[in-house]
């Protein structure tokens, strides 16, 4: 295994499950949200060829850049005791709205294209579904009765499906991507594939996700996660990363030209992207600070993340060039600093994380 890279044959799988895939991830996040460091990845993979799926990544050519953005944003608020759900006008610069009010900690929104409706996760592995309009209540989605958890929900743009990383074996621990169904309500099958899965993020298509897929190294079992992309119809998956690294939390450019995602090559979480087409990866940020969590604009022209750069887990706005450079013409740069982004005011700093924008 030790020539095959990352992806080889065993691919750490039995290393990973003496932790479980739950511990891990959580460990993970808990090591992000309070903006630690994480030691450097080990020298790269020298023979990628080895680690791609022979797949037709058919997204086609990219669609005409949406004119302007709808400005909804959804996030995990730490502002009344607990991690809270909320959702914001991001244009109108209306106070942001308190979702949830529950003594439980929830997080990871993940909101409906039209804002009609998010769902969300809670502390104890169960995700729900809360209507935005009318006053809705939040009303839980089905739980398997041997599943052990589930996590990061992402709903489709057309609205008909949700994405779940789920562990759906109580005595393996395993975790794989799920795909419910809003219409009609049912789970659709199983993407079981090699390693651990999380992070599911939809195309713009509603038919391809990126993920992140979690597994360890061969010769010291430390985790590493790169992002790969698939098609929620086909069993096959193909690598789009190859950092030798933690590669988390992928968010799809409208336009399904780029996808932003967190990276801590170097020993530091800074914002990337990758070309879905071509496989070019660009560095956008390179702060002191933990950058992750990034959630691209409607209109593709910025992103949204999550950074410990002003000595608080908050939220940040990167803008983005999307200019044309040559042979990376489709993957963005950084236009100008990152500024903060306070939901509360400046005033009132309140912890906030796990952003969704539509």
């Amino acid at each position: 295994m030790t020539d095959r890279g990352i992806h080889g044959p065993h691919c750490g799988r039995s290393r990973l499950r003496r932790r479980g895939p739950a511990a891990m991830v959580l460990a993970l996040a808990a090591t992000l949200h309070a903006g630690e460091a994480v030691p450097p990845p080990a020298a790269p993979v020298a023979d990628a060829a080895r680690l791609l799926e022979p797949i037709d990544l058919s997204l086609g050519s990219p669609p005409e850049r949406p004119a302007s953005a709808p400005g909804l944003l959804a996030f995990a608020a730490l502002a009344e005791g607990n991690w809270d759900i909320y959702t914001w006008d991001f244009d109108a610069q209306h106070a942001p709205r308190r979702v949830t009010d529950t003594p439980f900690d929830e997080s990871h929104p993940a909101l409906a294209a039209d804002g009609s409706f998010c769902i969300f996760e809670t502390v104890d592995g169960k995700v729900w579904r809360a209507e935005l309009k009318d006053g809705g209540e939040a009303r839980p989605l089905p739980h398997a009765t041997d599943q052990k958890f589930d996590m990061h929900p992402a709903v489709s743009p057309d609205g008909a499906s949700v994405a779940l990383a789920a562990s759906l074996n109580r005595a393996t621990d395993d975790t794989d991507l799920v795909l419910y169904h809003l219409r009609p309500r049912a789970f659709g099958d199983r993407l079981e594939l090699l390693g651990y899965q999380h992070y599911p993020a939809w195309a713009p298509d509603s038919l391809h996700l990126a993920y992140a897929n979690l597994q360890a190294r061969a010769w010291s079992g430390t985790p590493i996660s790169e992002i790969w992309v698939l098609r929620a119809d086909r069993p096959w998956a193909r690598q789009l990363t190859l950092l030798d690294a933690l590669s988390i939390s992928p968010s799809w450019s409208p336009t399904g030209a780029f996808i932003a995602f967190a990276c801590n090559r170097g020993g530091n979480f800074d914002l990337w992207a990758v070309d879905p087409f071509r496989r070019g990866c660009r560095r956008l940020t390179t702060d002191a600070a933990a950058d992750t969590d990034p959630a691209v604009s409607p209109d593709g022209r910025s992103i949204i993340f999550v950074s410990t750069r002003g000595g608080e887990l908050g939220l940040w706005r990167l803008q983005l060039d999307l200019g044309n450079d040559g042979g990376l013409s489709h993957l963005p740069q950084a236009q100008g600093p990152a500024a903060p982004v306070l939901p509360f005011g400046a005033e009132r700093v309140v912890p906030c994380r796990d952003p969704d924008w539509r």
